[in-house]
């Protein structure tokens, strides 16, 4: 348990938080941390006299070399002249993890279907092979309950997999990706892939409520009086909150997202700013949430960070990478063996050729693979100069999607 001094004096500094120690301090025991006005002295096995403080208008940190007290027992803290209330005390542990950047990449909570909720591979490929299980022995059809993209493509896989069954979506909407800021021309187009998947549709109704008979019978409540008799029901009506819980209200919007800048860093006026990063779902920015779009932030994410050390080690101007706060709608879908996509430039399409090159014969599974390089060995790099190419440093190769995939 460290000691903690009170000064004779106060210190004209803003300690901001925790971000940017170094990572020296892992040694302490126990730090216990008063935020406020004030300045945080530490000295452990592995440092001297240091005084560390973050500056209140770059939120980067900073080593002071104003005289202290001289410590002779390790773990020592110096910290405001006067102790705050508890609420406003706060404990690192040993298991606390001290950063010099953050990312918050945790995105939307989603229920199933529309995303996992294993948490282990053994649980994953259990719940999969029930699913599929209950798929297979729906003797009288599967009912999809919801006309998002995710439904779309749930209800055309399980009819071109089970071609003998009888597979029904329904729509509140009179059209079908009615959240989505997309063209009519592309609704009504992947409205014909689903029939041409033989996905039969009924839209413009509810589902009031769904009785379930027994484990291999249901009856679907429509809201004009209908109801659907079914051996296996898949409510795709996609339920999501952002997961930003863990930040502090100030980085996030009325909604729950974390508000970021172009460089995709927190908004100003939230602690430690410069250095805290948010993407993919979780972040508030303009466009259709996608995994293209969480790939390309996060991209720009890693490349800024770098810009960072590269700053801060060899002094090198930053180059930052920014992102385009007008994006437009853009969208890839896939519907049984055929795909549609749309974009401003091309308008809405369905040729035989957009399934090869959006989505290939594995839902894309592949492209993420080679994209992301995850069969490839972590890289090790060298020792970085200030005389290295910064373009070379991050420039990323394309791969080709047709690599195949090592294990």
């Amino acid at each position: 348990m460290p000691v903690v001094f009170y000064p004779k004096y106060p210190i004209p500094f803003y300690f901001k938080g925790i971000a940017g120690w170094p990572t020296d301090v892992l040694n302490l025991e126990r730090i216990t941390i008063w935020t406020g006005d004030g300045v945080l002295f530490l000295r452990n096995r592995s440092t001297r006299k240091r005084r560390f403080y973050t500056d209140s208008e770059t939120s980067e940190c900073k080593i002071g070399d104003r005289n202290c007290e001289d410590f002779t027992t390790d773990s020592k803290i110096f910290l405001p002249c006067k102790p705050p209330p508890s609420k406003s005390c706060m404990q690192v542990l040993r298991n606390s993890i001290v950063r010099r950047n953050f990312v918050a990449a945790s995105g939307l909570r989603r229920t199933k279907p529309s995303a996992p909720v294993a948490l282990t591979r053994k649980e994953y490929l259990e719940n999969a092979l029930e699913h599929i299980r209950l798929a297979e022995g729906a003797k009288d059809g599967i009912v999809v309950i919801g006309a998002g993209a995710v439904g779309i493509e749930i209800a055309a896989e399980l009819k071109t997999l089970c071609p003998h069954l009888k597979v029904t979506l329904i729509h509140s909407r009179h059209r079908i990706l009615s959240s989505e800021d997309l063209s009519d021309e592309f609704k009504d187009l992947a409205l014909n892939l689903v029939h041409e998947a033989g996905v039969e549709t009924i839209l413009g109704a509810r589902v009031k409520e769904t009785i379930k008979n027994s484990s291999t019978s249901y009856e679907v409540v429509l809201s004009d009086g209908r109801r659907i008799q079914a051996g296996f029901v898949i409510n795709a009506i996609s339920k999501f909150h952002p997961t930003a819980t863990y930040l502090p209200s100030t980085a996030v919007d009325e909604e729950g997202y974390a508000k970021i800048e172009s460089t995709t860093t927190f908004t100003d006026g939230t602690p430690n700013a410069t250095s805290h990063y948010a993407a993919g779902d979780i972040a508030h920015w303009p466009g259709i949430k996608s995994c293209v779009a969480a790939m390309h932030q996060g991209l720009h994410t890693a490349v800024n960070i770098h810009q960072r050390i590269l700053r801060a080690q060899n002094g090198i101007v930053s180059q930052f990478k920014k992102l385009d706060s007008n994006v437009p709608p853009v969208m890839g879908l896939a519907v049984g063996k055929k795909a549609a996509s749309f974009t401003p430039q091309t308008g809405a399409t369905s040729r035989e050729d957009v399934m090869k090159m959006l989505f290939g014969d594995d839902l894309g599974f592949a492209i993420c693979w080679n994209y992301l390089r995850l069969g490839e060995a972590p890289y090790k790099g060298h020792p970085l100069t200030p005389q290295m190419d910064i373009e070379k440093l991050t420039k990323l190769t394309e791969i080709s999607t047709q690599e195949p995939i090592h294990v």
